[in-house]
């Protein structure tokens, strides 16, 4: 297994995925660039969560993520895989942190030098008030192209996903793989020497 994205914890900006009232205006897919440094298949997506609960009782929060091949002409990606969603319950299982989710559909498939966005979507769900919210990680000024787009909770990743980039930010999101080819290496037998 090889990893490629950014494993920082950054710690400057936190980027909404979703904050506010019940309504659907403060939900967003936001994701970072990323080249594949070699072939392979994604199997799962790494994201540092940050889960606010404000004036709200008891908020719940669901969350996917997904990876799209950029295209950086039309900005215009097709997607190459989704997660699971997961979901999480105030101060018991939404506490600040990493999470992965597995990847559940799409072949995951990667090319090397190929750019990728790595994607997370979700929701603030239940309870009552105007001030929850559910964040990933940032740092401005950073290296890779950021994507972030008004985009309704509906649990299904749009396939293409127009989006253009915005900023270089560096956002704390991975993706975990299985290079092409990477299984052990074959063992060599010599036949037919004699001693």
């Amino acid at each position: 297994m090889a990893v490629f994205g950014n494993t920082n914890l950054e710690s400057a900006g936190n980027a909404q995925i979703d904050y506010g009232s019940e309504t659907d205006t403060g939900e967003y897919i936001a994701g970072a660039q990323f080249t594949a440094p070699a072939s392979g298949t994604v199997t799962s997506i790494t994201v540092y969560l940050r889960f606010v609960a404000g004036s709200r009782q008891g908020p719940h929060f669901s969350v996917k993520c997904a990876i799209y091949e950029r295209d950086a002409v039309s900005e215009t990606h097709d997607l190459v895989g989704v997660t699971e969603e997961r979901h999480f319950t105030w101060a018991v299982s939404a506490i600040d942190g990493w999470f992965t989710f597995n990847i559940v559909s799409g072949t995951g498939a990667i090319v090397s030098g190929t750019d990728y966005i790595l994607a997370a979507w979700g929701e603030v769900e239940a309870g009552t008030g105007s001030t929850s919210g559910l964040y990933i990680k940032y740092t401005v000024a950073g290296a890779s192209d950021y994507y972030y787009v008004v985009t309704p909770y509906t649990g299904t990743y749009p396939d293409p996903w127009t989006a253009a980039d915005l900023a270089d930010f560096d956002v704390s999101i991975y993706a975990t793989y299985t290079p092409s080819g990477g299984g052990a290496v074959p063992q060599r037998t010599l036949t037919g020497v004699g001693v």
